[in-house]
């Protein structure tokens, strides 16, 4: 996040983050929501919540991990698009 600033300086938050990249066409509303809820669960466990259960971060877990590999081709064609592809060699 910290290399994510809004207008105005301030760093932006995870969920900031996601909200733009959707607005922007990037990732589709299911995708937004399912991250949005993953980094919720992260900031629970981050500030040791007492009432994180175990369940959460296991299902957490779960959606992570079949999320990712979307996200992260969303992500790449986004910034292909940008014109941050690697040269042809």
């Amino acid at each position: 996040e910290a290399g994510v600033y809004q207008p105005g300086g301030e760093p932006a938050g995870g969920i900031t983050i996601l909200r733009a990249l959707h607005d922007a066409g990037v990732i589709s509303t299911g995708r937004c929501e399912r991250l949005e809820r993953i980094h919720r669960v992260r900031t629970d466990v981050q500030h040791e919540y007492p009432d994180v259960r175990s369940h959460s971060v296991h299902d957490a877990a779960h959606l992570l991990a079949s999320e990712l590999p979307g996200f992260m081709k969303d992500c790449a064609g986004w910034l292909r698009e940008l014109g941050f592809a690697k040269p042809d060699a």
